[in-house]
């Protein structure tokens, strides 16, 4: 599985962990006007569907609230895509989920309305470091990790005082 697969695979068990088993698209747009964790799991959840993201999509011009969603989602993956302190793995994704996904930049954002932006960018972060280091562990390293831990003198390890 690619890291996209694996990172779009983990919204969807976050946004049914969030939204208490709750997967239809209309109730989770509901939600998200309430519930600020569902929120920021849900713009990422209409990237797993194709069907979710068209609705998206055409909500966008129609609704205020969906039209707010969907711009700090793209500000969200820019944001993320131009910090240099984030991973470079995370970096790409958010370029990757950008250009694939949402196609033009839509209209700019209220400087009142950036908390959900940042939200958002963490989000997205925390799930991709995720991605990111368990695909770093990988059997060789642990067996890495149990030698070095076989040469551990257990006896020896607090230093008393004389």
């Amino acid at each position: 599985m690619s890291k996209e697969d694996v990172f779009l695979q983990l919204v969807k068990e976050e946004q049914f962990f969030l939204a208490f088993d709750e997967s239809d698209f209309d109730n989770l747009l509901r939600k998200t006007m309430t519930d600020r964790r569902v929120r920021n799991a849900f713009v990422f959840y209409v990237l797993t569907d194709k069907e979710y993201l068209n609705r998206f999509r055409l909500l966008a011009n129609h609704s205020l609230h969906v039209k707010r969603l969907h711009s700090s989602l793209y500000q969200a993956l820019w944001n993320v895509e131009r910090d240099s302190l984030n991973q470079e793995e995370v970096r790409k994704m958010a370029k990757r989920l950008r250009t694939k996904y949402l196609t033009h930049p839509p209209a700019k954002l209220a400087p009142t309305e950036r908390l959900p932006v940042r939200e958002m960018e963490k989000f997205f972060v925390t799930l991709m470091n995720k991605v990111v280091n368990e695909q770093e562990i990988n059997p060789e390293r642990d067996r890495y990790r149990e030698e070095l831990l076989k040469k551990v003198d257990y006896t020896n390890l607090f230093v008393t005082p004389k």
